[in-house]
């Protein structure tokens, strides 16, 4: 099997904005972050969760536009590591990967 290409480029989108993750997604970066962490305010976390979620499902990893861009969520700083609850929200079929909150 043939090594996939590096990845040249990264886009991050704030997962509280449907609009601009969804262009994200059609512009074309070997990968997309959609993020829950700082681009999100704190009153906007939980309804972005359903956002993000909502988009990957859409994605599936095969959205128009898409091609072989790769899905990932950048998730908030739980009180013993990653927010299970980001993470339990956002891990469906079509996210490449889950992006660790920045060590304190």
């Amino acid at each position: 099997m043939p090594e996939p290409p590096p990845i040249r480029s990264y886009l991050y989108a704030p997962g509280s904005d449907p609009h601009v993750m969804e262009k994200a997604l059609a512009a074309g970066a070997d990968a997309v972050i959609l993020d829950l962490e700082d681009a999100v305010a704190a009153e906007d976390k939980l309804a972005a969760r359903g956002h993000v979620a909502a988009v990957i499902a859409r994605a599936g990893g095969t959205a128009p536009g898409m091609g072989p861009t790769e899905l990932h969520v950048r998730v908030n700083h739980g009180p013993h590591g990653p927010d299970p609850d980001d993470v339990a929200a956002v891990t469906a079929s079509g996210l490449t990967g889950l992006r660790l909150p920045k060590i304190g």
